[in-house]
């Protein structure tokens, strides 16, 4: 692996030799956010308690989310709901900078997998998998916004489980309030496609939607 110092926002590190641009690049990573990725791996920054020494230690665990596509202009953020008082939402609070994992989880559905992808896990296994890393800022969503109505309708229309969330439950009519929108606004981009191919995309090219139509066929 070669380091190129340059502004992160660029491109801060790259590998030796790429098979594919940034461009495309950018355009699987934004494929890898879409609703065809179910779970993500959530990291916040762990904040002091009283009773251990945790404080500073990231904290990860999975969580489900739904990017910006079915909102005005989208650029590649991402929802996700937390509980109020859950570790998660205090880490927020405390410091907001996290960040976001997701893998090309497309080997598990043999109806989806290519061909060729089959015969790369075959001989290199997970390695060689595509997998992407957002880092960025926790803004909580305000919940009188359209920003809000729209991010909301467009995580139950992903999994309608969570419109349970906020109905009111038969016996108590009451619904579960006490989950909150967050939005992760991206600011560094990571993407891994395997042996070979692994660096930091530029912010702008993962922001922008111009190119994906172009390579969204062979993505993944």
């Amino acid at each position: 692996m070669k380091v190129i110092s340059a502004n992160l926002g660029i491109i801060s590190l790259f590998s030796t030799v790429f098979c594919i641009s940034s461009k495309e690049q950018a355009a699987i990573a934004r494929v890898l956010v879409s609703n065809d990725t179910e779970i993500a791996s959530l990291a916040t920054i762990q904040r002091a308690y009283s009773w251990d020494e945790s404080d500073g230690f990231p904290f990860s665990s999975p969580e489900m989310f739904v990017d910006d596509n079915c909102l005005p202009n989208p650029k590649g953020d991402i929802y996700f709901f937390l509980i109020d008082w859950g570790v998660h939402a205090k880490n927020i609070y405390a410091n907001p900078k996290i960040s976001m994992s997701f893998r090309d989880l497309t080997l598990y559905d043999e109806s989806k997998a290519s061909e060729q992808d089959k015969k790369k896990f075959i001989k290199n296994g997970w390695a060689d998998t595509k997998r992407l890393t957002l880092e960025g800022t926790a803004k909580k969503v305000d919940p009188s916004s359209t920003e809000f109505k729209l991010a909301k309708e467009c995580y139950i229309k992903k999994y309608p489980v969570i419109k349970n969330w906020y109905s009111p439950d038969e016996k108590t009519g009451h619904g579960q309030t006490d989950f909150v929108p967050f939005k992760l606004e991206v600011k560094y981009v990571r993407y891994i496609g395997g042996f070979g191919i692994a660096g930091w995309i530029p912010l702008e090219y993962y922001q922008s939607k111009d190119d994906s139509d172009k390579f969204i066929d062979d993505s993944l």
